[in-house]
């Protein structure tokens, strides 16, 4: 906690942990997908054939081969050289096929890690600045206070100052024509001296030691 010139206690800015945390986690993600380092678990959106695939053509195979003998054992055709065509042929055109789909689903699945990463590198950059922005702006704000506080705590001096200053000057004054008027011998009766610091009542029988007083007090230092 900052302290202020006047002794109030102004909270700094306060950052969520959460806040750097998810900001450090999707700045390396974003970054991954953009230079093509891509987690294991979604690798395979991007990626042409692969195992899944390959699987995929295995069952594929399987059915066309058990599909063509069924068929040639309905028609009471023995399996040949004809069933074996016929089965390599359908397996080709099959597998033609599965593969193009997997390249455009592949490059479709590359199209969208890579706008992905553009979209999550956006979003950290403007949530870095909309904080910087709340930092700088709470910062300004602070200052302000600051200073406010600075200048009452100035004014308050100030008027302390003042009001000591004629508080002194009115006990200088009511001093200073006391020992006057004993000095000249003009008071004989006792004189009320009125200040901040009391009354004093100066008779001629306090002549002298009133003027000693002033006089210390005045050749003060």
């Amino acid at each position: 906690m900052a302290k202020s010139n006047f002794d109030i206690s102004l909270p700094d800015f306060y950052t969520d942990p959460y806040f750097n945390k998810s900001q450090a986690s999707l700045s390396g993600l974003g970054e991954g997908l953009l230079t093509g380092d891509v987690p294991e678990a979604y690798r395979g959106i991007g990626e042409v054939g692969g195992s899944e695939l390959e699987r995929m053509l295995s069952l594929v195979s399987r059915d066309i081969t058990k599909g063509v003998d069924e068929s040639l054992a309905r028609r009471n055709v023995s399996r040949g050289g004809i069933a074996t065509s016929l089965t390599s042929k359908s397996i080709a055109d099959a597998s033609t096929k599965l593969r193009w789909s997997d390249f455009n689903r592949a490059m479709a699945g590359k199209q969208w890690l890579l706008g992905t990463g553009i979209n999550t590198m956006s979003g950290v950059g403007s949530s870095a600045l909309s904080y910087g922005g709340q930092k700088n702006q709470f910062g300004l704000n602070k200052a302000g206070m600051e200073l406010q506080i600075a200048g009452a705590k100035s004014q308050e001096e100030a008027a302390k100052n003042k009001m000591w200053a004629d508080i002194l000057s009115s006990t200088i004054g009511t001093i200073g024509s006391a020992i006057g008027m004993a000095s000249m011998g003009k008071s004989t009766t006792p004189v009320s001296v009125g200040s901040a610091s009391g009354s004093a009542g100066i008779s001629s029988g306090n002549k002298k030691n009133l003027m000693s007083l002033g006089e210390d007090y005045f050749n003060f230092g």
